[in-house]
């Protein structure tokens, strides 16, 4: 497909999803627009040959409106309440049985699990809020009893107001159960949860064994870097990394796959070129899928699977096609995603940012001799100023830090990673006769976690190191990236959008 086809087909795509999701459009206006988008498509190609070159802009113009329809429709689709057949229980203490779709999230305080339970040929999903005393795995059938509740909107920094209704329905969450009482009653053999629960047992015994060689808060770091999850840094720690404007680094990003991406084909680099593709997109599918498959991994995963087969198939990797494919499948799935998740939209944000903006960024940078370095800072004020708006509109947190200790944590991360897993193997296969050599193993991913920490602790000392701008319209961030956009599009030299398909594009987000 053409370049103005595409981006014609992806925009009106996006356009239809949002419009859709912040002002619902009558379905008949949404067939009308797909069926004249057709209609017309179709009689224009007929007539191609006969075209004028100044008119085939028409033709464009018929891609957007059938992606756009398409988009409405399937969002029109996608349920924003509880179904019918549950409303009563809302309000109600009630006694449900489900499945625990979703790896339990471990807090301080409780167990929260994602049930999903059935009635009446429909089915929803709720959270239940369980006790620590028991230990829960996805697969597992539950009773819970407990009072069931709507999410509710609550208040955030500057004015603003968090729709964590919203936020929980693109995952099909309609129901609180806060606190429940769980009870397992027995077990989903369907081959999904099969397979999910065997990821989590893996997963959970990679935790433990980071646990035995690296002591806390450092341990906790590892494994919010190599399994996802922020939850045992605690709310001390957690504020500081907020503050710096590095807690993208403490959950599993888009940057943390493209390490595993590329770990992986070094790893393999000597098996021969098609079965080390094959095992390499395995690993990673198995990776973003045992790490609980957030958006931004998810992202970054097929952007990488993409880079495999373009590799495999010797075609030019086109990584900025390459980031919209990922977005339109990601909502094709989920059409929630694009307005009600706030980690797509920066992980997006920031990727799109590092593909457009650092190349020239970089050619400013010329007082900057060492390659390494100069590629470290283009990337990252790449990827900080495509960010920094919606950031702002999200959370108002502005850090006067954050470049600095990005630039300073960053560089020490890949190696944390591989440290903290090197680690974790000598823990598993020395812990129970030979204790002192997984601790010996533990010492590297120690000092290095211990360094990233003291950045974010001493980045967050620092004086109006960060302040809360007011909440302000989301119609602002159209003028405030038009002039991005301006700014790239008016440079000189607009940098190709193609890489090599050995390398996959990620960033901190």
């Amino acid at each position: 497909m053409g370049a103005p086809y595409f981006y014609a087909a992806v925009s009106g795509f996006l356009s239809g999803i949002f419009l859709e999701s912040v002002h619902s459009i009558p379905t008949t206006v949404s067939i009308v627009f797909l069926l004249l988008g057709f209609f017309c498509g179709v009689q224009l190609f007929t007539f191609r040959k006969t075209l004028e070159l100044k008119h085939q802009y028409l033709f464009v113009l018929c891609v957007a409106l059938v992606a756009f329809g398409i988009g409405t429709i399937r969002t029109h689709y996608v349920p924003t309440r509880i179904p019918y057949p549950f409303a009563s229980l809302l309000g109600t203490k009630s006694v449900v049985e489900g499945v625990i779709v979703v790896p339990p999230d471990t807090r301080e305080s409780s167990n929260r699990l994602t049930v999903e339970i059935e009635q009446g040929g429909e089915s929803t999903r709720i959270i239940a809020s369980a006790s620590l005393r028991d230990t829960y795995h996805v697969g597992d059938r539950v009773r819970v009893t407990g009072t069931i509740k709507s999410p509710e909107p609550f208040d955030g920094d500057g004015g603003r107001v968090f729709r964590y209704d919203q936020f929980l329905a693109k995952d099909g969450v309609f129901g609180l159960a806060s606190p429940a009482n769980v009870e397992i009653v027995g077990r989903d053999t369907r081959p999904w949860f099969v397979f999910l629960r065997s990821l989590e047992y893996v997963k959970d015994g990679f935790v433990r064994a980071i646990r035995q060689s690296i002591p806390e808060p450092e341990s906790a770091l590892a494994i919010g870097i190599l399994a996802g999850g922020k939850q045992g840094l605690g709310a001390q720690l957690l504020d500081a990394f907020t503050i710096t404007g590095m807690l993208q680094i403490v959950v599993l990003s888009g940057y943390n796959v493209m390490i595993v991406a590329e770990g992986v084909l070094v790893v393999l680099r000597k098996l021969p070129k098609k079965t080390a593709l094959i095992l390499a997109a395995l690993v990673i599918a198995l990776f973003v899928l045992a790490a609980g498959a957030g958006t931004a991994a998810v992202r970054a995963g097929i952007m990488a699977l993409i880079a495999l087969f373009a590799r495999g198939a010797a075609r030019t990797y086109d990584v900025l096609r390459s980031l919209f494919v990922a977005l339109v499948l990601m909502l094709l799935v989920n059409p929630s995603l694009l307005v009600f998740d706030p980690g797509l939209q920066l992980s997006f944000m920031a990727t799109l940012g590092l593909i457009l903006g650092s190349t020239h960024i970089g050619n400013r940078l010329h007082w900057i001799h060492n390659p390494t370095l100069h590629e470290m800072v283009a990337t990252t004020l790449a990827a900080q100023a495509a960010v920094l708006p919606v950031l702002l509109y999200q959370s108002g947190n502005l850090s006067f830090v954050a470049i600095p200790a990005n630039l300073l944590a960053m560089p020490v991360l890949p190696a944390a990673m591989a440290a903290s897993a090197l680690s974790a193997v000598c823990a598993f296969l020395f812990s129970s006769y030979a204790p002192l050599i997984a601790l010996i193993a533990g010492v590297p991913a120690y000092l290095l976690l211990t360094y990233v920490i003291h950045i974010a602790e001493i980045g967050a000392s620092v004086p109006f190191a960060n302040v809360i701008i007011p909440a302000f319209s989301a119609w602002l961030l159209i003028p405030t990236y038009g002039i991005l956009g301006w700014w790239v599009w008016k440079q000189k030299e607009i940098a190709p959008h193609t890489e090599s398909a050995g390398r996959f594009y990620g960033t901190a987000y």
